[in-house]
C-alpha cells in the first residue's frame, strides 16, 4: 500500500443515504433554480390572492359577500405563503425519506451496507458485500463535509457516503475529510498542468 493511502471502513444504512439526497437536492445548481422558481412563483401567486382579497374587502359593494369572500382569500393567501416558506424543506426531506425507503427497503438493498474505502493519489477504491470498484480522480466532482457526513461526489448524482461515526472523534472525522479533499485537490491540479 501506498504511505498516502487513507483506509476507512464504515457501515452507511438507508438514513445516509436519505442523508446524501437531502443535502443533493437543496444544494444542487438545478434544484437551487427550481426552488428560486417555486418561491417566486407562490410568493406570486399568493401575493395576488392576498391583494384580490384586500380590494374585495374594501370594496363598496352592498353585498357582504364580497367581504367575506375577500377575508377568505386574504386568509388563504396568506396561509399558501406561510406553509410554504415555513413547510418547504420538511416537505422535501419527508417526500425523499418515502421514495428512499421505498429503493432501498426490499431485496438485496435493504439496510445497511458495509464499505471499505482506500482513498490515494491514483483515485478510490472501494469494496461492499456485493461488489469491489475503482473510481479515477478524473470523475469525482466535489468533496462536501457536512456535520455528519463527508460525500465524495461522482458524476452525476451519485457520491461516496462517510458517516461521521466510522471515526472515533470529530477531530479523526475533520481530519479524514481534509487528506481525502487534499488528494482530490492534488488530483486536480495535476490534471490542469
Amino acid at each position: 500500500m501506498n504511505a498516502n493511502t487513507l483506509n476507512i471502513k464504515c457501515e452507511v444504512n438507508i438514513d445516509d443515504i436519505i442523508a446524501y439526497f437531502y443535502y443533493h437536492s437543496l444544494y444542487n445548481p438545478r434544484s437551487k433554480r427550481r426552488l428560486k422558481i417555486l418561491r417566486f412563483a407562490f410568493t406570486a401567486i399568493s401575493f395576488l390572492v392576498i391583494v384580490g382579497g384586500i380590494i374585495l374587502i374594501g370594496s363598496t359593494s352592498v353585498w357582504e359577500f364580497d367581504t367575506v369572500l375577500g377575508i377568505i382569500l386574504t386568509c388563504f393567501g396568506l396561509a399558501g405563503l406561510l406553509s410554504f416558506i415555513l413547510d418547504y424543506c420538511d416537505f422535501l426531506r419527508r417526500n425523499i425519506t418515502k421514495k428512499v425507503r421505498n429503493l432501498y427497503g426490499q431485496g438485496k438493498n435493504s439496510g445497511a451496507s458495509f464499505y471499505k474505502y482506500s482513498f490515494s493519489p491514483e483515485g478510490i477504491h472501494y469494496t461492499t458485500e456485493f461488489s469491489k470498484s475503482d473510481i479515477s480522480w478524473e470523475i469525482i466532482e466535489d468533496i462536501i463535509q457536512i456535520s455528519k457526513h463527508i460525500f465524495v461526489v461522482v458524476r452525476p448524482k451519485s457520491a461516496l457516503i462517510i458517516p461521521k461515526r466510522a471515526f472515533t472523534d470529530d477531530s479523526a472525522f475533520n481530519k479524514a475529510a481534509q487528506e481525502i479533499k487534499a488528494l482530490f485537490q492534488a488530483s486536480q491540479a495535476q490534471q490542469s498542468s
